[in-house]
């Protein structure tokens, strides 16, 4: 399913008022949930409860037994920062998407658009967006791409590539898929890692041949 909120807040006294909006979400199994959280470095798993600069606009929280995940797009240009929590247990549970502050003079309003998301099936989030969640695993030479969507996508084409530190770029096979809420779709590639080290995956998703804008 799919939630599209638009929240706004206006300043109708006769003073400056300062805001610091945020939004929470959480899942209260505390001993089975993950958060994934993007950063400058990579994708944290975060332990303890801090703030988070917020390297992207999305943030997920899932839990690994029954592969329901809940995660949220926010507007990229309004996120400043996600806050980790813990609500109950050892491990955390909770997020609170920190939106920018500001101040809103009298008669000023500011608005915000985001979207809540939940989909099945997956362990961890690599990449969300409005439209899909994507996990990337990597076992025995074999690199997977899993999929799960809040709406149906048909003839869905993937072009996707490997970059290494020392700028080696891996070209992966172009290769086709369908994904909807109650079916997850699956891109597997042969590929072997020369070494340890950090490597990126890229990718670009088109119906046909036409790009998608995710």
């Amino acid at each position: 399913s799919s939630i599209r909120v638009s929240w706004t807040i206006e300043n109708k006294g006769d003073q400056r008022q300062w805001i610091t909006p945020w939004v929470r979400n959480d899942l209260r199994d505390s001993d089975s949930i993950r958060i994934d959280l993007p950063s400058l470095d990579g994708l944290l798993v975060p332990k303890k409860e801090a703030y988070y600069p917020a390297a992207r606009n999305w943030v997920a929280l899932t839990n690994t037994q029954t592969r329901d995940c809940v995660y949220m797009v926010a507007h990229a240009d309004h996120t400043h920062a996600q806050l980790v929590l813990h609500t109950d247990g050892d491990l955390p549970n909770a997020v609170q998407t920190a939106f920018v502050p500001r101040i809103l003079n009298p008669g000023e309003a500011w608005t915000t658009i985001y979207r809540l998301n939940v989909v099945r099936g997956l362990e961890h989030v690599d990449f969300a967006s409005e439209e899909i969640a994507m996990q990337l695993n990597y076992e025995n030479g074999q690199l997977t791409a899993l999929f799960a969507a809040v709406r149906p996508m048909d003839n869905v084409h993937i072009e996707a590539r490997i970059i290494a530190e020392n700028k080696r770029v891996w070209r992966l096979p172009r290769k086709r898929f369908e994904v909807s809420p109650s079916r997850l779709a699956r891109c597997t590639y042969e590929w072997e890692p020369p070494g340890d080290g950090v490597y990126e995956f890229l990718a670009q998703l088109s119906f046909g041949e036409t790009p998608i804008a995710l």
